[in-house]
């Protein structure tokens, strides 16, 4: 069996594979410049009409799109403090929620703990620490 001669020599090969590149992709820029056929009408998109905006009067705001019975919420917690007063035990608080305790400021950092607020958990942070005692004071 004999090895069949080549036709072109290396570099003539490169080039003619290089000017068959350079037609292909001419070709291709070509028909993509042409338009395709005319596809359906789509649905009309939404207007200012369709949107809605709510606020909860603390944390979350929902985002509303609605047409019709087709309607979309995005709800969307921002994470403001909130001051709940003296700490209470066995109430639910949220991260953001500050409360007072043993006369200092916690600032909650996990959402839905009961746990005290005392540096014993990961729940809270401390946020402003009591002050001392300052003298008694005479009255004039």
């Amino acid at each position: 069996m004999t090895t069949p001669k080549p036709k072109y020599s290396f570099w003539e090969a490169i080039n003619i594979s290089l000017a068959l590149g350079a037609k292909t992709l001419e070709e291709i820029r070509a028909l993509s410049r042409q338009p395709g056929p005319p596809g359906k009408d789509g649905q009309d998109g939404l207007s200012i009409e369709d949107f809605k905006m709510e606020y909860d009067g603390e944390r979350t705001f929902a985002f509303s799109f609605a047409r019709g019975a087709t309607k979309k919420t995005f709800p969307f917690k921002m994470p403001v403090m909130i001051y709940r007063g003296v700490y209470k035990e066995g109430q639910a608080y949220e991260k953001g929620d500050t409360v007072t305790w043993g006369g200092s400021l916690w600032h909650c950092d996990t959402d839905g703990t009961n746990d005290k607020p005392d540096g014993s958990t990961k729940s809270w942070t401390l946020a402003s620490k009591r002050g001392r005692d300052g003298k008694d004071g005479g009255t004039k």
